[in-house]
């Protein structure tokens, strides 16, 4: 994917929305997403993006992390989002794409858990830029073969009822092993007791080859 390709993709899937949104005005949870390849849960090879419009509530693991937000700040006075980018500053997993901050989360989802923030509410054309130099030094410099990304962003559209403040427009990127493998990449202990994680981020970090 390139910058161009990327968008392309969010410009189309923000028309879709606004298109959606036209026919039921509780739609205003958006969210985007991309299964690269059959190992990442693409039922054909090309660019396998999906995306949802969801009414009542925002999708339950952007919900969660909202009410992860707020409670933290309410406990802390301070900002959930902004304090995990300088955490990850300082633990020297923290990047730079296209001018966007990123990181590298210490304790992934899977492996190589890139995380890159928009400086918008809506995913835009420089978050576009970011996700593509993010996943192509994934692809290109750290041998990543399969993954599967995402978009994160408060509501599109006003009338929601929760606090959303702070809450950014963010995409997340996981590898999903080698499409050679045989084997899943997630077994009875990531279902069940913690994510198992066997890729050093730290060593991800300096193959990625950004600032």
């Amino acid at each position: 994917a390139t910058a161009e390709h990327m968008r392309d993709y969010f410009r189309t899937a923000l028309r879709w929305a606004h298109a959606a949104h036209e026919q039921d005005a509780q739609a205003r949870y958006f969210l985007w997403m991309w299964n690269g390849g059959p190992r990442g849960g693409a039922s054909i090879r090309h660019a396998h993006a999906q995306m949802g419009l969801g009414c009542g509530m925002h999708y339950a693991r952007i919900e969660a992390m909202r009410r992860a937000a707020c409670e933290y700040r309410a406990q802390h006075g301070a900002d959930f989002f902004a304090d995990m980018r300088a955490l990850h500053d300082d633990l020297g997993l923290g990047f730079r794409a296209a001018g966007l901050h990123g990181f590298l989360h210490a304790a992934a989802m899977r492996p190589k858990d890139a995380w890159v923030f928009g400086e918008s509410s809506t995913p835009d054309d420089g978050l576009a830029d970011a996700f593509a130099a993010t996943l192509r030094a994934l692809i290109d410099r750290t041998g990543t073969g399969a993954f599967d990304a995402v978009v994160y962003a408060p509501p599109l559209f006003p009338g929601a009822s929760e606090d959303w403040s702070g809450f950014p427009c963010f995409a997340r990127i996981v590898d999903r092993g080698a499409p050679s493998m045989i084997s899943s990449d997630i077994g009875a202990l990531d279902l069940f007791a913690h994510n198992s994680i066997a890729v050093d981020p730290y060593e991800v970090r300096e193959q990625m080859g950004l600032p």
